[in-house]
């Protein structure tokens, strides 16, 4: 789920700014696109003053993220890459994880999806362990590889306990 945010500052863009939001699908090179799969995303904005958007990403058993600076029109299209910088991101590196070649992305874990991983989402992958993954009934397969294992527990809900969504909210 894409959503912008309108507001003068990041620490200012909270939920109740937000303008429009839509659902998409995060490729496998961290680029998302419409639910059709190919084409850009495009968000209608409702109630929007022409003032700055701040971008929340949101992924199904991830904690979300949020830009730190406002998004920039270029040729009719507003991009930010989260993968990149961490200095891209509202609370920089508590807010993502290091991933190999120097690339960053979303904090797994989060299986219940209330910001924070803690243990109920551990509860939730003990549950669903040796489970088959199901995209619409599992949330425990945290690496997104179709199966629920020790990987998913030992890699990412344990590595990630503790941590939670630094997206402002009220």
């Amino acid at each position: 789920m894409v959503e912008l945010r309108e507001a003068v500052s990041a620490a200012t863009a909270l939920a109740s700014t937000k303008v429009g939001s839509t659902a998409g699908f995060l490729m496998s090179d961290g680029t998302i696109k419409a639910t059709d799969g190919t084409s850009d995303l495009t968000i209608s904005l409702t109630g929007n003053t022409g003032a700055d958007f701040f971008v929340v990403i949101y992924h199904r058993n991830h904690l979300p993220v949020m830009s730190a600076s406002a998004i920039s029109e270029s040729s009719s299209l507003y991009t930010i890459d989260f993968t990149s910088a961490s200095a891209n991101t509202y609370q920089t590196t508590s807010s993502l994880t290091s991933l190999s070649g120097g690339k960053f992305g979303m904090i797994a874990g989060d299986a219940d999806g209330d910001g924070d991983v803690d243990a109920t989402d551990l509860s939730t992958w003990q549950a669903q362990n040796g489970d088959p993954f199901s995209y619409n009934s599992t949330n425990g397969d945290f690496n997104l590889d179709g199966e629920i294992n020790a990987v998913d527990r030992n890699d990412f809900q344990q590595k990630n306990v503790s941590k939670s969504s630094q997206v402002p909210t009220t």
